[in-house]
């Protein structure tokens, strides 16, 4: 969930980091409804231009994932 008074996102579901700042953000997205897709767009900020982000790979529980993947296999 955004909140716009902090620009961060909080986590609701799932793994990944609790809060997540612009900082972290790696790629930026728009989702295109007609063709079905998520396109980079050019932004380095949190707006309402943005639908989706990628964080960089330093800020995911690389733990947490690793016992993920045991449990799978």
């Amino acid at each position: 969930m955004y909140i716009p008074e902090t620009d961060i996102i909080e986590k609701l579901h799932g793994i990944g980091p609790n809060i997540i700042t612009e900082l972290m953000v790696d790629k930026w997205f728009k989702y295109n409804s007609g063709s079905k897709r998520f396109t980079n767009i050019p932004i380095k900020h949190f707006s309402i231009q943005c639908d989706a982000i990628i964080i960089h790979n330093d800020f995911w529980h690389k733990k947490l994932l690793m016992n993920i993947n045991n449990k799978l296999h």
